[in-house]
């Protein structure tokens, strides 16, 4: 897998393709704000054969609080070990490198493969975010470093 600078575009490209799983969907409203996805050095996209496979990144939120996002293709389950050692290593790697304290994510209550995801990257729920976003419920999971 190659890394590269996220781009809106990324997403966009992600967005209208099968995402990697039926419950994942990106409400039209917040299509306009990928843009504010991009952080030089918190945002990347992870390519193999000139395919998108998946982008993530961190927002800074206030401090030393992120918000952690990730967003795959269904082509991440040609390559779904090499891609998640790769976040892994780059979540740890943009952590250190910007005294992240605490980093957080919500993960649907019924995804539970985001769950076992977010578990194996080191995070802990803190609890469920009752219909959280369209009617349905989040969990929100978060990492103190």
């Amino acid at each position: 897998m190659h890394i590269i600078p996220f781009k809106a575009e990324h997403a966009r490209y992600i967005t209208t393709r099968r995402m990697n799983n039926d419950l994942m969907k990106v409400r039209p409203e917040y299509m306009d704000m990928l843009e504010q996805l991009e952080k030089p050095n918190l945002s990347w996209t992870g390519v193999v054969d000139e395919k998108i496979i998946a982008a993530g990144g961190m927002m800074p939120m206030w401090g030393n609080v992120y918000e952690g996002w990730v967003m795959a293709t269904e082509d991440i389950h040609k390559h779904p070990i090499q891609t998640a050692r790769i976040i892994k290593k780059i979540f740890d790697r943009v952590m250190i490198d910007n005294k992240v304290e605490r980093l957080q994510t919500t993960v649907r209550s019924d995804f539970a493969v985001g769950h076992k995801f977010a578990k194996w990257l080191g995070l802990h729920s803190e609890g469920v975010m009752k219909k959280y976003m369209d009617d349905k419920d989040y969990d929100l999971y978060a990492r103190i470093f």
